[in-house]
């Protein structure tokens, strides 16, 4: 088939199907990054939601009236670390849907160290593989008041996952 030639060029159908064709591409090209896009910042915004949740959690172990000390937020009385239950500490924290450990580490020069772990953790042999939604793992600084004289320094690691 011959094609009919002027001036300006091609005429007819023949000019407007890669035209037609670039525009097609395009625009697939642009759906696609959008889809993608809107994947990413879904599942960002799903790991903050839990990253906040877990950072709650951990203020709310901190300042747990459970453990303090005279009302002192980081401040541990010795006492209650030793006598406090995983199931009480689930109890006072509203049952959270999420599965927990916490864990004291008494990093003092003392002789007697007051090290304590407290955790709401499935029923089965768990593994690294059933973290279904992501864990996230928070270290904050706290203190064990044994008496008046004698303060321990701690480190208290909340591991949170579901």
């Amino acid at each position: 088939m011959k094609r009919k030639m002027d001036d300006k060029g091609v005429v007819g159908f023949y000019e407007d199907v890669p035209a037609l064709l670039i525009v097609v591409v395009a625009t697939v090209i642009f759906l696609a990054s959008i889809y993608s896009a809107i994947g990413r910042h879904e599942q960002k915004t799903s790991i903050s939601d839990f990253e906040r949740e877990a950072l709650e959690f951990a203020d709310a172990v901190r300042s747990s009236p459970l453990l303090l000390h005279e009302g002192e937020v980081g401040r541990f009385d010795a006492t209650k670390i030793q006598g406090l239950e995983s199931e009480n500490l689930t109890r006072s924290l509203n049952y959270p849907d999420f599965f927990y450990r916490v864990e004291i580490t008494d990093v003092s020069n003392y002789s007697v160290r007051y090290n304590q772990t407290w955790s709401r953790e499935p029923e089965h042999n768990f593994t690294a593989e059933d973290y279904q939604e992501g864990r996230k793992v928070i270290y904050l600084s706290v203190n064990i008041v044994v008496d008046t004289n004698e303060v321990h320094t701690a480190r208290m690691r909340v591991e949170v996952w579901r």
